[in-house]
């Protein structure tokens, strides 16, 4: 199958000869030939219009769709390409004017490894009649280009068991387990992107504050504090405030710190942004990320309790499902927070660069 990534353009793709179950002529003298079906197939960024070529058939492969009209359709769509933070890509059957095959590609920021950025990729999905032909491998090998491309030093996935093995052959590599925890079922989401959420100091055991990162916390160990869950680099302060007002203008991201007002310091910190997708009725997925306790506060009770308030922002945003990927060794800690493996438990990565975690 001949689906090709150029330099970031994505064009219309060479006729490609693909052989599904095989056609077998009716007559008598010819039972048994086989016939290969050629397909006309383009590799492009999802478009108005889309809805009308069987794109909500081939999420309904994938997952629960609910229901949303095509205006909904094309007003999220407008909503979720119109930053620079996410791509979605269709393959299209140029003869049956049909889509599939689909998959999305999320671009994080992150203040570690240098201010680096991760990619995520979900949703994927090819047509049963299409599968094990090679277009699932061209489309994540595509996404993980555009994260590549995008400055990412790495991009990860999160699927079930039995595709364990082809991301494998699709260079990625087994790193933990994903966690879930899901809301009660809620309605369609409304049109717009979500409200967002003021976020008030809170306190817990009395001394041990829990708001938003502010500019003034690169001062107060917060790049320190990261660097005992993986590489931070050097950031002088301006990196540190370009990053977080970044971050902050993309209204899907909320930076939580724990502040210990006996020493100023920063002792605890995790991330949450959001997801839109087509799935769920237009349903929102919230992802839990880089958390992390100091080692000098370990042992009352923050690792617990900035998971349950990161989960509990996530359901004040109304997304339908909260997510997390972790170590193997972790998957004790993350049940006793109410997180179970789901459909799709095995986390995988693929780095682009001699930086490891």
């Amino acid at each position: 199958t001949m689906l090709t990534c150029r330099s970031g353009i994505f064009v219309l793709l060479s006729a490609c000869a693909v052989q599904p179950h095989p056609v077998r002529s009716s007559s008598m003298e010819n039972l048994g030939e086989e016939i290969n079906i050629r397909l006309r197939l383009c590799l492009r960024p999802i478009a108005a219009g889309d809805v009308q070529k069987d794109f909500i058939p081939l999420l309904a492969q994938l997952s629960t769709i609910g229901h949303f009209s095509e205006e909904f359709f094309n007003q999220r769509l407008e909503q979720v390409v119109d930053g620079d933070d996410i791509v979605m890509m269709v393959v299209e059957d140029i003869a049956l004017n049909r889509i599939v095959a689909f998959g999305t590609v999320i671009i994080e920021p992150k203040f570690i490894h240098q201010t680096g950025l991760v990619g995520h990729i979900e949703d994927v999905v090819v047509d049963r009649a299409l599968r094990r032909k090679g277009l699932g491998t061209q489309l994540v090998h595509c996404l993980a280009s555009v994260a590549r491309k995008k400055g990412c030093y790495k991009v990860i996935v999160d699927c079930s068991q039995s595709n364990e093995a082809f991301y494998t052959a699709c260079q990625f590599t087994k790193k933990g387990a994903c966690m879930v925890n899901y809301f009660e079922k809620r309605q369609q989401s409304q049109l717009g992107s979500p409200s967002p959420i003021l976020i008030k100091p809170s306190t817990h055991r009395d001394h041990y504050v829990f708001r938003n990162l502010v500019e003034a916390d690169f001062n107060k160990g917060y790049l320190e504090l990261l660097a005992q869950l993986t590489t931070v680099g050097t950031l002088s302060q301006n990196q540190f405030e370009q990053r977080l007002s970044e971050a902050n203008a993309t209204g899907n991201h909320y930076l939580i710190v724990v502040e210990d007002e006996k020493t100023g310091t920063i002792v605890a910190a995790g991330t949450l942004f959001l997801e839109q997708k087509f799935i769920r009725s237009a349903g929102i997925a919230g992802h839990i990320e880089d958390v992390v306790v100091s080692s000098a506060t370990r042992g009352v009770g923050l690792g617990k309790a900035i998971i349950s308030y990161l989960r509990d922002l996530a359901e004040k945003l109304e997304c339908y499902k909260c997510i997390l990927d972790c170590d193997d060794s972790n998957v004790g800690f993350y049940e006793k927070c109410g997180f179970e493996k789901g459909h799709s438990p095995v986390f995988m990565a693929q780095y682009f660069d001699a930086i490891d975690n």
